[in-house]
């Protein structure tokens, strides 16, 4: 799938680590991946995902744990695919057709509803205690997170998202289906050739400590 370019948010400040990731610390992890609202948010800022970082920095502090990534392609196009498999993760592409509607021909390019679908069938058969959503999108997030509180078996529920695309109704802090929101930081992006990252630094002291209010999924704006 080819994601317009939107223009890019300004002054979004982007944390230099993905985190915190305590919460994962030797746990046992499902990872559930939403590509295209990640992708199209890395672009927003001026960069693409790497999604071998992001599945390192998990790799690194779990006891164990399995990636699944869901993504809409030309139908057999298996160039996408075999990207998520080097990088360790399960993909589950959906083809996009062309149908009929009252606006006319329009493709199926949006992932949603087989995310929440097979996201539900992966988490009732996982042994897994944590479960990890990374997107942005407040509406499937919320939902998936709703459904996950209302099993059986109680699991901690983690949001992944970058700055700036991230909905402020899955702020942990507000909301009750949400233990903590990790955000994707610069060590899971690569930059796209022939541009300039779109946001500023956070500021730093004289030994190189971040000094200033912390950064979030949601994309503190810049004032400087």
């Amino acid at each position: 799938m080819i994601i317009p370019m939107k223009p890019r948010k300004l002054k979004v400040e982007v944390a230099h680590e993905t985190g915190p990731l305590e919460m994962l610390a030797h746990r046992s992890v499902l990872l559930v991946v939403d590509d295209e609202n990640l992708r199209a948010s890395a672009k927003d800022l001026g960069y693409l995902m790497s999604y071998q970082s992001l599945g390192s920095k998990i790799r690194e502090v779990t006891e164990k744990w399995k990636g699944h990534i869901f993504f809409s392609r030309e139908p057999g196009d298996e160039k996408r695919a075999h990207y998520f498999e080097k990088r360790g993760f399960v993909p589950h592409p959906r083809d996009i057709h062309e149908v009929r509607t009252g606006r006319g021909i329009e493709r199926t390019t949006n992932s949603d509803f087989m995310i929440a679908f097979h996201a539900g069938m992966l988490i009732t058969r996982s042994d897994a205690d944590v479960i990890v959503i990374a997107s942005g999108d407040g509406k499937l997030v919320w939902d998936i997170s709703e459904a996950v509180r209302g099993l059986p078996k109680k699991r901690t529920v983690v949001t992944a998202s970058i700055a700036g695309s991230t909905a402020w109704r899955l702020n942990s802090e507000h909301n009750k289906f949400i233990d903590v929101n990790i955000e994707i930081g610069l060590d899971c992006f690569r930059p796209i050739p022939h541009r300039q990252p779109s946001f500023q630094y956070p500021p730093l002291s004289g030994h190189g400590a971040y000094r200033g209010p912390k950064p979030t999924p949601w994309g503190r704006i810049c004032t400087r």
